[in-house]
């Protein structure tokens, strides 16, 4: 939510969105927001775990290994998990070392919208750097919907069906891949062709809204239709 993690960086976000005309508002953390994180530790006085407290969230669900079913008219629901983690890069909030370990079994079943600050492997990630194990998780729930962000680089969105040419395609993007996965990918893409894609599907969403060297520019919010 925010570049610096700041109480008054926080507020100011959270007062633009409740701003907003949305009927319901979902957010996590990200690396940056160093002030939602307890175990985040600085000198800076203005990062004081404390002063979240002080917080005022208004109508916003803040969503931390969390999950909220939203109801809507006509008795629909959608159940929505949310989770801040990212690989551990440098000094920042949210952060783990394991990845199998953090992502092993974590989001429940039953959800239809994923919200993570870390992407998947292979998937808007730039160049393979997303999380496999999160993607593992992925391929097991098969959410409706996945939106991330972290890479500024690889805004956008793109569906993925969970068939065997996914797999095939996943293997073969793999660092440690041969020319055999090559050939397997081949033959899953032939495959593909001549009998159509057939599966569940998940929409895959970066939604990075800033990009540029200095983070000094905007993009145009993505919408998905459900």
């Amino acid at each position: 939510m925010t570049q610096k993690g700041t109480f008054e960086g926080l507020q100011a976000q959270l007062d633009w969105l409740n701003e907003q005309p949305h009927a319901e508002k979902i957010v996590i953390a990200g690396n940056h927001d160093m002030l939602l994180d307890h175990n985040f530790s600085s000198t800076d006085a203005r990062m004081t775990y404390g002063k979240r407290q002080q917080l005022h969230w208004g109508s916003i669900h803040y969503l931390q290994d969390t999950t909220i079913n939203l109801k809507f008219r006509g008795g629909r629901s959608i159940e929505v998990f949310g989770s801040p983690w990212t690989r551990k890069h440098g000094n920042w909030a949210f952060q783990y070392a394991d990845s199998g370990e953090q992502w092993r079994n974590r989001i429940p079943q039953d959800t239809d919208i994923l919200v993570t600050h870390m992407p998947p492997q292979c998937h808007l990630d730039l160049d393979g750097e997303g999380d496999r194990a999160l993607l593992q998780e992925i391929k097991r729930v098969k959410p409706k919907l996945h939106c991330f962000g972290h890479f500024h680089a690889s805004y956008g969105s793109e569906t993925m069906v969970h068939d065997s040419f996914e797999d095939a395609f996943e293997q073969a993007m793999q660092p440690q891949a041969s020319l055999w996965h090559l050939v397997i990918l081949a033959l899953a893409c032939l495959r593909s062709l001549l009998s159509g894609r057939v599966g569940p599907q998940t929409v895959l969403v970066n939604a990075s809204y800033v990009s540029g060297f200095l983070d000094d520019r905007r993009r145009e919010p993505i919408v998905v239709c459900i």
